[in-house]
């Protein structure tokens, strides 16, 4: 997933390089460090953090279901996927072996994508 990320920082990075902001810092004689510090990287970080937390929902939602089929995690490591997967038998008697996992996996993918939403949100 790197190259994305990659690609995506290097594009925002063009796309300020170039802005009055910038240009302005660099004539005022800010050094280049200083210029990319304070005028480049944090408009080039807000749509990396948006990608990153969109990306680590994604990244826990396969390695759930890759453990699901039983292409994943192997026991006794512990796994929401293959957790779900062993208790699929029991659900009609013993439902909260099945809800249980299932709603952390939920809770915490979505609380993934707001708070990168919140830390995005935060950097304007």
């Amino acid at each position: 997933a790197v190259p994305g990320y990659a690609r995506l920082a290097r594009a925002a990075t063009l796309a300020v390089r170039s802005a009055e902001h910038v240009t302005a810092a660099r004539v005022l004689g800010f050094g280049p460090v200083r210029v990319f510090l304070g005028h480049v990287l944090p408009v080039t970080l807000r749509p990396v953090v948006a990608l990153g937390a969109v990306g680590v929902g994604t990244v826990m939602l396969g390695a759930a279901s890759l453990s699901f089929l039983g292409l994943g995690a192997q026991p006794p490591a512990p796994d929401w996927g293959m957790m779900l997967s062993e208790s699929r038998s029991f659900a009609s008697r013993a439902w909260w072996l099945v809800v249980f996992p299932g709603l952390a996996l939920a809770l915490v993918v979505g609380s993934v994508t707001v708070l990168g939403r919140a830390a995005r949100e935060r950097m304007r």
